[in-house]
């Protein structure tokens, strides 16, 4: 009796499989999970790019605040000339008197 059942139980198994899998195969194929799948690595890709282009733009930036030196050009020395006027204050063309 207990082979009879478990033959009939294995058959009852196998045929409810069966149709299961008849069943969810339309089902999957209508769900258009590769699709699905597809949209989801072109959404991540583009996340992937947008950090790195913001990764490099920050990289960009550091860089040029600490190794870019046209940005904070030394001024010019003045001369001994430039000194010189600067302390005796604007120097008078000739013929010109600063009295009144």
């Amino acid at each position: 009796m207990g082979t009879v059942h478990r033959r009939i139980s294995g058959l009852a198994l196998g045929i409810g499989l069966y149709i299961v899998a008849r069943s969810i195969g339309p089902a999957w194929q209508r769900s258009d999970m590769g699709g699905a799948v597809i949209s989801a690595r072109e959404k991540a890709e583009a996340q992937r790019d947008h950090l790195e282009s913001d990764i490099n733009a920050l990289i960009d930036r550091l860089y040029i605040l600490y190794y870019d030196r046209r940005a904070s050009a030394p001024q010019a020395t003045p001369t001994a000339e430039e000194e010189g006027s600067r302390a005796e204050g604007t120097p008078q063309p000739e013929g010109s008197t600063s009295e009144p």
